[in-house]
This record gives structure tokens, sequence and C-alpha cells, in this order.
């Protein structure tokens, strides 16, 4: 009902104080566009051009399967992953049916948790799995990992941030259709 929305929205705005959150206010009222997940897929991949590895679109079962996620919550999505089982660049983008998008954050949140602590993966890619990022815009949830990988064997710490930098563009460009 309309009082438990407003309960919600009191709580929603109380996370975002907590938070602290640039621009966490705002997005309760501006509301995200409402764009095919598609188009914002397509702004992502061009915006890294040829650094876009995830380019094997999976089914609807098999991103359920990978994300041990109950994709009943989801509207519509695109889940790629790379090809080649040496990479690990993944991107997830679900709008979620209205009023579950918490759920979705939660799946995405703990598939990351996953893949931080208990999957088996090449050094190498540890960098860009801890670099790994879920954001959330109104009903639209993102699992991004992805960008170029970093050649110059930087120490763990460097090769850290240049991965969090290289997500950076996939937040820009879904800001940029979605904002």
């Amino acid at each position: 009902g309309e009082g438990m929305k407003k309960k919600m929205f009191a709580l929603a705005a109380g996370l975002c104080l907590v938070l602290g959150m640039a621009g966490c206010g705002k997005k309760e009222d501006a509301g995200t566009k409402d764009v095919p997940v598609s188009q914002i897929r397509d702004a992502v991949a061009e915006a890294y051009g040829e650094n876009y590895f995830a380019d094997y679109q999976m089914s609807e079962e098999e991103a359920g399967t990978l994300l041990q996620a109950d994709t009943e919550n989801w509207e519509e999505f695109i889940a790629e992953k790379a090809m080649i089982s040496t990479r690990v660049d993944t991107f997830v983008a679900v709008k979620a049916k209205e009023g579950k998008a918490e759920e979705v954050q939660g799946q995405l949140e703990s598939y990351q948790e996953y893949l931080k602590k208990d999957s088996m993966q090449y050094p190498m890619n540890l960098p860009k799995i801890q670099a790994s990022e879920v954001k959330v815009y109104g009903d639209y949830v993102f699992f991004i990992m992805l960008g170029a990988a970093d050649e110059e064997g930087l120490d763990e710490e460097a090769a850290l941030k240049f991965y969090q930098e290289q997500n950076q563009v996939a937040v820009k460009a879904i800001e940029g259709v979605l904002l």
C-alpha cells in the first residue's frame, strides 16, 4: 500500500544518508530512463571498443545457473561473458521486475562474493575480480567486470586500481544512457 511505499522510501533515503552516496537521493525523484537493456549493453560495448571481451551472450538458463540467481525477478536482461576461459570478463544488465531490484542486487552481490572468495581462478584474473562492481540505478542492476587486460604485469595494488578504472568506462556508459 501507499504507507508501506512511504516507509520504504524513508528507509531508502535514510540509507542514502548513512552511506553518503553521491546523487543517491536525486535518483529517487529524477528516475532512470526506461530503455531496453540491449541499448545499455551496446553503449557499454562501444565504450570499450576492442577491449570488450564479454563476447558470449548467455541464455536465461545459463545466466541463472552461472549467477545462482532466480531469473523470475528479471523483466529483461543481458548477460555476457568471455568465450575464452582464461578471461573473466563479464557484463550482466538486469531490468528487475517492479520492487525486485534489491533482490537482484543481492543475487549479483553473492555471485561477486563467490568469485572473490571461493571460485578457482587464474592468479592474473584476481585483481580484475576484486575490482568487479555491482551497480544499481532504479530497477536496473549491473554486474561489471570488464576492460582491457593489464598488459604491464602491474603489482596487485596497481592492477586493482587499473581494473577499477576500466570498470568506470562501463559505469559512465550506463549512466550516459540511463540518467
